[in-house]
């Protein structure tokens, strides 16, 4: 993701006085050491308290915001407010499913069947999607890509352009504690077990995500939502028959297409 951000500030024209990064305790904290702007490093989980306060007194800086998925945990509830208020910063969440610097306990997002350091904590809780969180704290901007996908600068490029508050869950694999325990590989991200599908505009973003989708694989997708060519099993929702519409899950101008390839999300 340094790359895709670094490529994103001279595309768009950002300079380094134009930019703060603002970043807290945990892996995500170096994050800002690679670039040349200005920074400022929070108490964990706080990030976005900070980054609120650095907008608000220079609304004309272009704030962005990275924490991991120790940070989310940990600040969940400044996540939620600040979905609500909609302030116009721009959310990285480096997600790699453990606590990698501390010796790879369980966080927020760790699935359920993950070996982890802290035993058999993960097995209490559901993980948390952030996605859908975010989505209906009131986030008009969520999206999700992986590090290993092509596409990531442009997903990046459209979310920083975004006016408003936009939140980026980036998946990425955890060398030092995750994947010395967990089999897991770009492959694995890259190739969800189960997609859903809410609205075209997800769709015509991971359309090439969906039409390399294996036969194992499951398309969840609302009624009316067309798909391109995949190999995938496709079961169709109607939700206004359910009594439940698409605009409960998408408010205003929020959209998403959330796919996880670790545990399905049953509507």
């Amino acid at each position: 993701m340094r790359y895709a951000l670094d490529r994103n500030r001279m595309v768009m024209g950002y300079t380094g006085k134009d930019a703060v990064i603002v970043t807290d305790i945990g892996c995500s904290g170096f994050f800002d050491t690679f670039f040349n702007t200005h920074a400022f490093h929070g108490l964990h989980g706080r990030a976005l308290t900070c980054a609120t306060r650095i907008k608000m007194a220079r609304p004309d800086l272009n704030v962005i915001v990275t924490m991991g998925d120790g940070g989310l945990g940990f600040g969940g509830a400044h996540v939620l407010s600040t979905c609500g208020r909609n302030i116009d910063l721009k959310l990285l969440v480096l997600n790699n499913f453990n606590y990698g610097m501390t010796g790879g306990q369980c966080s927020s997002t760790t699935p359920r069947d993950a070996v982890v350091g802290s035993g058999f904590l993960n097995k209490i809780e559901k993980p948390m999607d952030i996605c859908q969180v975010a989505g209906t704290a009131g986030a008009p901007y969520v999206s999700r890509v992986s590090t290993y996908d092509k596409g990531r600068i442009g997903e990046l490029k459209t979310a920083i352009a975004f006016e408003g508050f936009s939140l980026v869950d980036t998946w990425g694999i955890c060398p030092g504690c995750y994947s010395r325990r967990n089999k897991l590989s770009p492959k694995k991200i890259e190739n969800p077990s189960v997609v859903i599908a809410l609205a075209p505009e997800g769709v015509r973003r991971r359309k090439k995500t969906i039409e390399t989708l294996s036969a194992e694989s499951v398309v969840v997708k609302a009624a009316g939502v067309e798909l391109p060519p995949c190999q995938a099993s496709i079961i169709e929702v109607d939700f206004k028959a359910k009594w439940q519409t698409i605009e409960d899950y998408r408010k205003e101008r929020y959209f998403f297409l959330s796919y996880f390839p670790f545990w399905p999300w049953v509507l």
